[in-house]
């Protein structure tokens, strides 16, 4: 599983994956794919973790990877301390927009 999920190409939209970035997205992935629980990534800032994060989940998505090993998209948790911050990794996931949903008090009571 780990190599079909690694064999998943990078998401090209004129920008590709520096070569820290793809070291840190290739190895975050391995860990993942092993079953490890949690994976800590820790970048400078300006480093593109947002960008990290969004290889690394469309690359799960487009696997259709889940710990449970079914054939389905996996659910994934995005959190920020700021709003700003939730928009601006909004705008990163954007070809991913149908996919995503920014969870505020008003999403939970419509729910």
């Amino acid at each position: 599983m780990t190599q079909k999920v690694l064999a998943e190409p990078f998401y090209f939209d004129g920008r590709k994956p520096r070569y820290y970035q793809e070291i840190a997205i290739n190895t975050a992935l391995k860990y993942i794919t092993a079953g490890t629980e949690r994976v800590l990534l820790t970048l400078a800032t300006g480093t593109g973790k947002t960008f990290i994060a969004f290889q690394i989940v469309y690359k799960l998505f487009r696997a259709r990877r889940t710990r449970d090993g079914n054939d389905r998209r996996p659910r994934i948790l995005f959190l920020a301390d700021r709003n700003i911050l939730i928009d601006q990794a909004m705008n990163d996931f954007n070809p991913m927009e149908k996919d995503c949903i920014k969870i505020t008090g008003e999403e939970i009571k419509k729910r």
